[in-house]
């Protein structure tokens, strides 16, 4: 890995590493996020069999059993539908690297890998197993805020099916440059997607790391969520872009030198899960099928447009998908009564906007908006134990912010329906009747 690259690694690792700290001083590292570093952190132990393997092997491995993961704890559409996207990517992943570590055309390549890793201090692959295990731990934060919040927003579809754009197109074009090297392992492939565009698997892991970033600007309302979905993502898209402009500049030292591609190859850092040198000489047909051609400008640019859209929508005023959250039943008229007869007995929570607050609110309530958790923590109950009341407009939002407080371990939580708020006076209040 190149200088440059090993510098933005390790500030990344660094951040998370921090984000990780706040996390836990602040008391919102729930146990489903402890089982999200355990996994990293025992696939991850793969660097001590070999250094390269947690670049592929450990990074699939992350990817299938985190999103395994939240797509049967999230209990929530966005869980299930990022989270299974998210283990299908690591099980295609995990699938294409060994079979491709297990090839004949790349027997040559796995002996070097050998040999480097025999000459790398144990204290390297150590730091490499910290660095990678905190990086993978956040790479599907995103999913994971978006199943705790349980709506299908715009930011959630958008993400998906970005996501899904590029598994399709990392899996055929790993499908491609497979056979391709298959039947002609020391030549060039320039057929299917590649016969257009140099790096098609590159790019399709750009799109999926798009889509995770497109669901984390919709999911985060606080800088330091910003950094947990952000980071790990932003830093897969650099690392491909290093990738793709090393295996340019090798490539075109080939043409212009004719040299063996064996001294290509080894210019080459393998530091992901793919092998971006090509095995052969282009040839003329190479020229302009570089990471600077116009394909894989139109790809980020579409997509960051795309990302910038939803986002912009998003901060105009994003209003939760009526079909995403069922309405909560009536409660009882024995809570309500009890709520207006004794409210020192209850937190009472307001799960909306500040703006909706401010404009009218039930006497004694605290504001928590449902999608600005972290930034509140402090106004809640230490006593878990605490009966808590949480309502907002229609009880769909209160019902988003319950299933975080039970997350938290919040036991006596009541949803208010729409139905029971009155609205008639000044304050906003409670009522028996729906």
């Amino acid at each position: 890995m190149h200088r440059n690259m090993r510098m933005v690694f390790s500030v990344s690792a660094l951040i998370l590493i921090v984000v990780l700290g706040m996390r836990l001083s602040a008391g919102a590292w729930t146990p489903v996020n402890w089982l999200m570093l355990a996994i990293p952190a025992v696939v991850c132990l793969l660097v001590f069999r070999c250094f390269v393997f947690v670049f592929n092997f450990s990074y699939s491995l992350a990817c299938l059993l985190n999103g395994l993961l939240l797509a049967v704890t999230g209990q929530s559409v966005p869980g299930w539908l990022l989270g299974g996207l998210m283990a299908a990517y690591g099980l295609r992943l995990l699938w294409f690297t060994w079979k491709r570590t297990h090839s004949d055309s790349y027997a040559a390549r796995m002996e070097r890998i050998r040999n480097d890793h025999a000459n790398t201090p144990i204290a390297v692959q150590a730091i490499l197993w910290l660095q990678c295990t905190v990086t993978y731990t956040f790479h599907l934060f995103a999913v994971y805020l978006a199943a705790q919040q349980a709506l299908v927003t715009n930011a959630v579809l958008a993400g998906a099916v970005i996501i899904f754009c590029g598994i399709v197109l990392e899996s055929v074009a790993d499908a491609q440059k497979q056979a391709a090297k298959t039947a002609a392992p020391d030549s060039f492939v320039s057929s299917g997607l590649y016969a257009r565009w140099r790096h098609p698997n590159f790019g399709g892991e750009i799109v999926v790391q798009l889509g995770l970033i497109t669901v984390g600007l919709g999911v985060a309302s606080t800088w330091g969520n910003l950094l947990a979905v952000l980071v790990t993502p932003v830093y897969v898209v650099i690392l491909m872009v290093y990738q793709c402009r090393q295996a340019d500049t090798c490539a075109r030292a080939m043409v212009s030198s004719r040299r063996s591609p064996s001294i290509c190859n080894a210019a080459v850092a393998c530091c992901h899960a793919y092998d971006a040198a090509p095995a052969g000489i282009p040839g003329e047909r190479v020229k302009m099928r570089f990471i600077t051609n116009g394909y894989l400008r139109a790809v980020l640019c579409s997509s960051a447009l795309l990302v910038c859209g939803v986002q912009s929508a998003l901060a105009d005023g994003d209003v939760p998908n009526p079909k995403s959250v069922e309405a909560p039943a009536p409660l009882d008229c024995a809570v309500i009564e009890a709520v207006l007869a004794a409210p020192e007995n209850y937190v009472i929570i307001d799960a909306r906007s500040p703006s909706e607050y401010d404009t009218a609110h039930v006497a004694g309530a605290i504001n928590v908006p449902f999608d600005s958790l972290d930034g509140y923590k402090g106004l809640l109950p230490e006593d878990k134990q605490q009966p808590i009341v949480t309502y907002c407009r229609s009880g769909r939002r209160a019902t988003v912010l319950k299933n975080l407080l039970t997350e938290m371990g919040y036991a006596d939580i009541s949803v208010v329906p729409g139905g029971q708020m009155d609205s008639s006076g000044k304050a906003l209040s409670f009522k028996c009747g729906d």
